[in-house]
Order: C-alpha cells, then structure tokens, then sequence
C-alpha cells in the first residue's frame, strides 16, 4: 500500500524564499547520503554538524566527503580520547563498552576521533545533543537543513514491528530525541528554516499511524507546514524497486512540491561493475572448506556456503542465462544471512548474500534490481554473465 498526504495547501500558500547558502545538519548521519545528493544536485553547501554513532559509518563518511582527512589528537591522553568517543557502536544496536573500545587499541581510538573532529565534531549519542551543539546562528544569510532520518529497523518485519512510540525505548523511537531537540531550538528561536526526513514506507501506516500523526502535529505545533509521500526509486531514473517515504517540513506556511515521476532510460546492466575487486572473492580457507562439502545436488548446484564458508543447505539456486533464480532454502532460520556460492569462472569462487526474502526471485540484468535492505547486505549483482565475459 502506498500513503500519500493530500497537498492540501500546496495552492493556498507561496513556495519559500530562503538563503542560497545551505548549513546542513545531518543527525543519524550515516555515510552522508542526504549531503552526497545536495553535492549532486550542485548546491551551494557546507556540512555544518553531523550525529552518528557508527564507527564504520563515520569512517565511511570520513573517506567519501572528506578524503579521509583526520585532526591531530596528540594533545590528549588516551583517556581522554576514549571519553570522546563513548557512544559509539560497533553493531548498530548498543553501545560499545569501554573493554571494547580499549581492545580496539589506542591507535584506532586516535584514528576515529581525529576523524569525528574533522566530520564536523560528530556526536555519537542523539540523546546528548542538544540545540547549542547545533550552533544555529546567522539564520538571514544561511538556511539550515537539519536531516533526521532516524533508525528504521522497528519499523520493519526485520525488527519484528517494535514501533517508534514514544517511551518505546526502539531503535525507532529515537525520533523523540529530535523532538526534544527542536523544542529546544524553539526556546530560543533556532529552529532550522527545512527538515528532511526519510524512511521506510511502514513509517507513516500500519501500526504506526498514531506515533506519525503525533509526530505531525508536533511538528504543526512548533510552525512547520509538512509534505510527505511514498516515492519508488524505479520512478526516478534508478532501476531498483525502492520504496521510501519522504517529508519535507518548512518553518512557515509555504507550499511544496515532489518531484514528477521521470522515465527510466536505465536498466541494472547498466550499473554493473565489470572489474570486481579481489576482496570480494572467496579467501583460501573458504574454498579449501568448499571443497570439502558434499556433492553437489541433482541441480548441479553446491551447498550454501556459510559466513564461515561452510556448506550447509543445498539445492539453493538455479542459473540460466543472465538469470539468478533462488530455490528452496533449507536448515536456516528466517533471521540468519546465508552466502551462497554463485558459480565459478576463471578458477575463482565468487560469494553472494541471499536472507529468506530472496528465495524464489528472479533477477535480471535487463531489468531492475529488488529493494536492497539491511538484512539482505548485498543483491546478487549480474556482472558476470554463464560465458564469463558479459
């Protein structure tokens, strides 16, 4: 099902007139993908203030929209450099205890703060920040663009429908830590001019109705006029069945509009990388494990080859021609990842990531990808076609 806001007031009020010049404010950062589209889209911006709590994200924003600068942390102590970085997490679940940080090593711990000061100071914890940290100031030269697209793992059928609640204590309900935050930016009037939010379709239906409406009236309540939609990724220009749902909330009564579909003149061949890297392959140890497996099945296929690179289930897939089809799976778990050999080439096992959604689909290269999500890792990609050179 789709959910789309009727635009209500889209006739009755006047697009807003901003300053050119954008402070982007990114909580639940991630790797920058919000600033990564503005960088696209040519706009004329600066990263402001960034929150994650991610160690492999903050690196991986780090590398792409800083070139992997880091500051010198030479002036602290190694206590004073795993202070700073408490909060940080290394699952995307908890926070990573004090052991684990000090069996990182100091060298790392070093390495990650120098790279949170250069990523703008990064704040690892949304529940410690707080609208002074968000240094809003010059608001007639500068609009600031504050993105919360918040934890949607209990939102999905993967994070078995937690919610986001207020007091729910979810990953998802960290949603009203940025409420606090804006009522602190209300009392003294700091409120970013734009907030953008992205998420899982789920956010604003099913059992979550209710926490979204309060959190539109919440957002009413403070002067925003808000805009919200369902949008595929297929239906501007990327061949890939993403559903996201997007809100756009403007301080003011303004109007605003989502972009119109586009066709798509692309299709996945058209995104396949030709020269895979040697990390991606099987190591040494996976395919003297491989080769201890059982017989392949009558399909001519081998077992499934665990993290470990271990087979376990057969009768997994299927080739044809440019198509990847995933058969009966067995031995696993609807929670559990399984990688899969896909075939040899060139004296080369190359793996794949396949969950319990991806079984009975069939992928082609002529046409578009299926939705890509957190538990499914990686998508089979079709770079290789059964001669080996396609």
């Amino acid at each position: 099902m789709d959910y789309e806001q009727m635009d209500l007031f889209e006739g009755l009020f006047e697009k807003p007139s901003f300053p050119k010049h954008i402070r982007l404010i990114e909580l639940f950062a991630g790797i920058g993908a919000q600033a990564k589209a503005l960088e696209i889209l040519g706009a004329d911006f600066e990263h402001w203030r960034t929150c994650e709590w991610s160690w492999q994200s903050i690196t991986a924003y780090n590398v792409i929209h800083l070139k992997g600068k880091v500051a010198d942390t030479s002036n602290l102590t190694y206590d004073e450099v795993l202070g700073k970085i408490n909060g940080v997490s290394n699952d995307y679940n908890k926070p990573m205890t004090d052991k684990q940080l000090r069996d990182k090593g100091e060298r790392w711990a070093r390495e990650l703060l120098g790279r949170m000061i250069t990523n703008h100071n990064v704040c690892p914890n949304v529940s410690k920040l707080h609208a002074k940290d968000l240094d809003i100031r010059e608001r007639e030269s500068h609009t600031y663009i504050l993105t919360y697209s918040f934890p949607c793992q209990d939102l999905s059928n993967a994070g078995l429908l937690k919610g986001m609640e207020k007091g729910s204590g979810t990953r998802s309900g960290l949603l009203w830590e940025v409420e606090r935050i804006l009522d602190e930016c209300k009392e003294t009037d700091t409120l970013p001019q734009v907030l953008l939010m992205e998420n899982v379709p789920l956010v604003c239906g099913g059992d979550n109705t209710k926490p979204w409406n309060e959190w539109l009236d919440k957002l009413h309540r403070l002067g925003y006029t808000s805009y919200y939609r369902v949008m595929n990724a297929k239906d501007f220009g990327i061949p890939q069945n993403r559903k996201r749902c997007f809100m756009v909330s403007i301080l003011g009564e303004h109007a605003y509009s989502f972009p119109k579909k586009q066709p798509l003149r692309y299709v996945l061949k058209d995104f396949i990388t030709k020269n895979v890297d040697e990390s991606y392959f099987l190591s040494e140890e996976q395919v003297a494990n491989f080769k201890k497996c059982k017989k392949p099945s009558a399909s001519g296929v081998v077992g499934t080859l665990d993290r470990y690179g271990f087979a376990q289930a057969d009768n997994v897939y299927s080739t044809e021609r440019e198509h990847y089809h995933i058969g009966k799976r067995s031995r696993h778990d609807r929670t559990s990842n399984e990688h899969t050999c896909r075939g040899q080439w060139g004296g080369r096992l190359e793996c794949v990531n396949y969950t319990f959604q991806q079984r009975k689909r069939i992928y082609s290269s002529k046409g578009i990808a299926p939705c890509v999500t957190t538990t499914e890792a990686f998508m089979p990609s079709i770079e290789v076609s059964e001669n080996g050179k396609d």
